[in-house]
């Protein structure tokens, strides 16, 4: 498993969960809008205590400000439960808040409530795809992902020019392994949406899997083209160079994936690069980086004991292999490299000798 493999599943399998009623994290200027939207609903409750609407809305600015302050996550989400719950007491086919509360218990981890809410909503809207993509974000949440792929269906079903579930479903197809059908929804995405750079960025990893490596570059250069500040571009781009032999380009990709993000596998590929042309120097400075960064990255533990064997630190070198062996002791790979070593090690100290 190479290191751009790993990360390129990390890009191919974020999810867009954009659920209904959800909203950006906000600055303690806009904590004071909540809080004065808040006594907005709480009056409209005051005024009007039978009405669900007052409630469910209230309840819906509790569970944004429990989402964005961390420190307070469970008391205003405990809160918003109470408001959706109170809504659902005085309309029971209150489709808004029977969606609110089963998304609020997909953020709890409650499979069963949060289903059974969404799934409530969904019968009393059959046509409304934005609650069948809900549910679908819920079953992958859950790790049901055929579950998902037919809710996503649905949606799309429903509205045949719907990108968010067209992205969630390539994203769950890419999971289970079905990387053409994903690459056809992300050009779906892309059809309906041509500045989509997550779009591009998945479908050149997609591309990237299935060796198709040109098609890869021109994914990632148009998403380096729309948002040229996307660490990840660069980093899948250099990854796809190497697969090419084109190293000093692959090199310029992860110098700036590094510049701009600080990626710890960008340092560990970049790592390989000098290691491969022997500079070692520059090579062991990138693995301790990437090791600062992820101290169980057995990889770059192995490779900067390699560099260390060619710069003839042997005491190092060794210390290294045990790090690695003891990051992962099933990597056979570290115990040839350090079996090597020690070979090398023997001779060199014959040759003293």
């Amino acid at each position: 498993d190479t290191a751009w493999g790993r990360c390129r599943r990390v890009a191919l399998f974020a999810v867009w969960a954009v659920v209904l009623g959800a909203m950006m994290a906000g600055t303690i200027a806009r904590n004071q809008v909540w809080q004065d939207v808040i006594g907005l609903w709480t009056d409209v409750i005051v005024k009007s205590p039978m009405e669900p609407r007052g409630w469910n809305n209230r309840g819906k600015e509790y569970v944004t400000m429990g989402l964005s302050d961390e420190t307070r996550r469970d008391e205003y989400l405990e809160k918003g439960m109470q408001d959706y719950k109170i809504a659902v007491g005085r309309a029971q086919h209150f489709v808004e808040v029977l969606n609110n509360l089963g998304n609020l218990y997909v953020e709890l981890g409650q499979r069963q409530p949060a289903l059974a809410y969404l799934t409530k909503a969904i019968e009393l809207r059959k046509g409304m795809p934005i609650f069948c993509y809900n549910r679908a974000v819920a079953f992958e949440q859950f790790n049901d992902l055929e579950s998902a792929i037919a809710d996503y269906t649905h949606a799309i079903t429903i509205n045949d020019e719907f990108a968010g579930a067209y992205f969630n479903r390539g994203v769950v197809l890419g999971q289970i392994g079905e990387t053409r059908r994903a690459i056809d929804d992300f050009s779906r995405v892309i059809a309906l949406q041509s500045d989509n750079s997550a779009a591009y960025l998945n479908r050149g990893d997609a591309h990237m899997q299935l060796g198709q490596l040109n098609l890869a570059l021109r994914d990632f250069d148009e998403v380096i083209r729309l948002d040229p500040d996307m660490e990840q571009a660069y980093y899948n781009r250099a990854g796809t160079y190497s697969q090419l032999g084109e190293a000093q380009q692959a090199l310029q990709d992860y110098n700036r994936a590094i510049e701009i993000g600080d990626l710890d596998l960008a340092y560990y590929n970049r790592g390989n690069i000098y290691m491969n042309r022997e500079d070692y120097v520059r090579a062991i400075e990138d693995f301790s980086k990437a090791i600062e960064k992820n101290p169980l990255n057995t990889g770059a533990l192995n490779n900067r004991a390699l560099c260390y064997m060619g710069v003839n630190d042997v005491d190092k070198a060794f210390a290294d292999f045990d790090r690695a062996i003891k990051s992962d002791p099933k990597s056979a790979i570290v115990y040839v490299c350090r079996g090597n070593a020690d070979r090398k090690s023997t001779r060199l100290n014959s040759s003293h000798w």
